[in-house]
């Protein structure tokens, strides 16, 4: 069983710290956990929200449909409602006026008022959600405490247990018994793979960019990790420093909003020997090429090939690359319980020089294959038609700037 929820509101009223608690709290109660934020680039004001899908089975992906939200201005209910299931909630403070019959109102702000501090209505809201879901108490304390500072831990804990009186049981779920996964979002992902693979000095910009939480993070573990953090004046600043660190034997790395720049950087064109000295000799122009060239034969000895998901017997193939792995796992596993059409998956990790060994197989031995990109043009549809031959009539892309999830089959496809 998986269920999926939304907090929604605008910047600065707390949602982060709303859906940092939440998750926690669910992980270490045993369920498995997967969230998802999409914000504004304002301090303040505009809409802003995070999905939160638990459930005590694997999950892949998020959903687009919603089983509850936690709804911290009106404006959400509006944005969306659409998605709540029938059977769904909306939890709201008493302010709001919405005409739905799945809309509860809560005092949710008069309570926290009375326990002295305004900002914690939230965390009555969790405590409600607790309720619904017939779960405990169990870890609130211990959570609140690592969040806040001691006075506002015990205001959060006070909180929460107030909103657990307010609520009602609605759903039951029994989280299945404990793992040893971690909870931690994509920029901490990041981060720990650059410390994995030696990364010895990291220099960016601080903005308000998506890149930013990738420093905070690595900042946080300068001593352990001996790593060299560096605050930068531009993101220019920024990767020259990291290179001038990679030209002095250190492993670097920067991190920017990923903007694109109509700037062009000049470098030196001209053929090198193989001691770097610049030469104009036509036959050590063809020497060097060749030199280049044995090395992608030497590359494509390491290949590794797709990754093949679902049973041998299948109809359709669906294909993919990078992070698409999880959505189209998730999709493979929905669209094979219908029963109709049997349905596989291959994803890509390396994608140059090009894997062709499984993809040519797979593909022959399917009645339909569909390509699945998070871009508006299908670029590995491209490269493999360029290197096998392999056309593909079916697209969907999607390029909405959202995350593709297990549903979205009808997003932008072609």
């Amino acid at each position: 069983m998986i269920y999926n929820l939304l907090i929604g509101g605008a910047a600065g009223q707390g949602m982060e710290t709303i859906a940092s608690v939440l998750a926690k709290l669910l992980k270490r109660k045993g369920f498995d956990v997967f969230t998802l934020q999409d914000y504004m680039s304002r301090v303040r004001g505009g809409h802003n929200f995070f999905k939160i899908c638990f459930g005590n089975e694997g999950i892949n992906s998020h959903s687009d449909k919603i089983d509850g939200i936690i709804a911290l201005n009106s404006n959400t209910i509006s944005l969306h409602i659409d998605d709540l299931n029938e059977s769904g909630f909306i939890i709201v403070d008493e302010e709001i006026d919405y005409d739905d019959n799945r809309v509860i109102k809560l005092p949710l702000k008069t309570i926290a008022k009375k326990i002295g501090n305004p900002k914690v209505f939230g965390n009555v809201a969790l405590g409600v959600i607790i309720k619904l879901f017939n779960l405990d108490l169990n870890y609130v304390e211990e959570l609140t405490n690592e969040k806040f500072k001691p006075e506002i831990a015990k205001e959060n804990l006070v909180a929460f247990e107030e909103g657990y009186k307010l609520g009602d049981v609605m759903f039951s779920i029994k989280a299945k018994s404990k793992d040893n996964k971690i909870l931690v979002n994509g920029n901490e992902a990041i981060a720990l793979g650059a410390l994995a693979a030696g990364c010895k000095f990291y220099s960016a910009y601080p903005t308000m960019t998506p890149s930013t939480s990738i420093m905070n993070y690595l900042s946080s573990k300068i001593k352990q990790a001996e790593i060299v953090v560096e605050q930068a004046e531009d993101e220019i600043a920024a990767i020259n420093m990291a290179i001038g660190a990679s030209y002095a034997g250190a492993r670097s790395m920067t991190g920017t909003s990923g903007g694109i720049s109509h700037n062009f950087v000049m470098v030196d064109s001209d053929e090198h020997d193989e001691y770097e000295h610049i030469t104009d000799s036509a036959s050590i122009r063809v020497q060097m090429n060749d030199k280049r060239l044995r090395k992608m034969e030497f590359l494509k000895k390491e290949l590794i090939e797709p990754e093949f998901i679902g049973q041998d017997n299948f109809d359709t193939l669906l294909v993919g690359w990078g992070s698409l792995y999880s959505p189209i796992k998730e999709a493979v596993k929905l669209l094979n319980e219908d029963g109709k059409t049997k349905y596989s998956a291959l994803i890509f990790g390396d994608v140059w020089p090009l894997p062709e060994n499984l993809i040519k197989e797979k593909s022959n031995i399917a009645k339909d294959i569909i390509n699945i990109e998070q871009n508006a043009t299908g670029q590995l549809a491209s490269l493999i038609r360029e290197n096998t031959g392999i056309e593909f009539k079916n697209n969907i892309l999607k390029y909405d700037g959202r995350p593709i999830s297990a549903g979205d089959g009808d997003s932008g496809n072609n």
